[in-house]
């Protein structure tokens, strides 16, 4: 079974900055609720009239704000998804970020709860090899305590993959790493499989979204605005951020 895996980050009702980051980057990618539920209706129908199990797409979301519980949660769980939920660790318990209780319960309602590094750095791959094994160690063992059982799967802060980071997330417990490489296609790394992820904009329009589930060539022209930033990424740093609003506004559908 082919399994489409999304990457939303916070959700928000009244104001954007309610929930998780509030930084520019941040901002482009919370969704009002009204949309979000939107989608996941969307998303829902799609698969009950193609006959495709719930299962065969993936709801995860990066960043921990506290609208994982209040808002996310309750809206998969109406239509009869889990999520995915990764969180950064070091802002549990903060203003607009989940608290340790929220966390445990999710959990009990069979969410999944996962490492998005400890202090969600600009750039995880700029790290020195003790600094990276610091951002999973401390994660991953906050994390494993809080819901009382070992946590095995994470995502990558802002898309920087890199051999050094895959290695020491396996070290750590790892089993399951997800990136912010659009695709379908699942691989091994060093004992690590590695999950590619669609990211969601707030600019997205439910056609887009739908598309990327039943469109091969969506998902190709996706893939390849990818490869695009990556090498944006690397000539420009931190520059590319405004590259990806403009290619992605352009070619959205």
């Amino acid at each position: 079974m082919k399994i489409i895996s999304l990457m939303y980050h916070c959700v928000y009702k009244d104001d954007i900055l309610e929930s998780g980051f509030i930084n520019n980057t941040a901002l482009a990618y919370k969704l009002r609720a009204s949309v979000f539920e939107n989608q996941v209706a969307l998303i829902a129908d799609y698969c009950i009239k193609n006959r495709k199990p719930m299962a065969s797409v993936t709801f995860t979301f990066d960043d921990g704000g506290i609208s994982f519980y209040n808002i996310i949660a309750p809206i998969l769980e109406k239509y009869g998804f889990k999520g995915t939920f990764f969180i950064p660790t070091a802002y549990i318990g903060t203003k607009g970020f989940l608290n340790k209780e929220q966390i445990v319960e999710l959990y009990h309602r069979g969410h999944i709860i996962g490492s998005h590094s400890h202090t969600h750095p600009e750039n995880l791959s700029e790290l020195s090899p003790k600094q990276i094994d610091y951002e999973w160690q401390k994660s991953i063992d906050l994390l494993s305590t809080i819901i009382g059982n070992i946590v095995t799967v994470a995502s990558i802060p802002n898309g920087f993959e890199s051999k050094n980071i895959i290695e020491s997330a396996k070290r750590y417990g790892i089993t399951r790493l997800y990136t912010s490489n659009p695709t379908t296609s699942y691989k091994e790394v060093e004992g690590v499989t590695i999950i590619g992820r669609y990211a969601l904009q707030s600019n997205f329009s439910n056609q887009y979204v739908l598309s990327i589930l039943h469109s091969k060539s969506t998902r190709l022209r996706i893939q390849m605005r990818w490869i695009i930033l990556q090498i944006a990424k690397e000539i420009l740093g931190k520059k590319y951020i405004e590259i990806h609003k403009i290619l992605f506004n352009k070619f959205r559908i």
